[in-house]
């Protein structure tokens, strides 16, 4: 039976979300761009952790710090 046609609203409910499930579940992915970030550091720099983001998480900033 077809959510959409489902009187019981539980039932369409769960049914709702079983299909939600199976799409994320089943979903084919494909990038289709891909960035590439250059950039200059200096040796002096300690502390950061490079990530996919290129972000630095706010509890980090209390371990960066410049070398002599």
């Amino acid at each position: 039976m077809l959510a959409d046609a489902n009187p019981n609203q539980t039932q369409r409910l769960q049914q709702y979300n079983q299909a939600g499930e199976q799409v994320i579940d089943d979903v084919g992915w494909l990038p289709i761009y891909h960035g590439k970030i250059q950039a200059l550091r200096s040796t002096k720099l300690v502390g950061i952790v490079n990530n996919a983001l290129q972000v630095v998480p706010p509890d980090d900033w209390g371990n960066i710090y410049f070398t002599q």
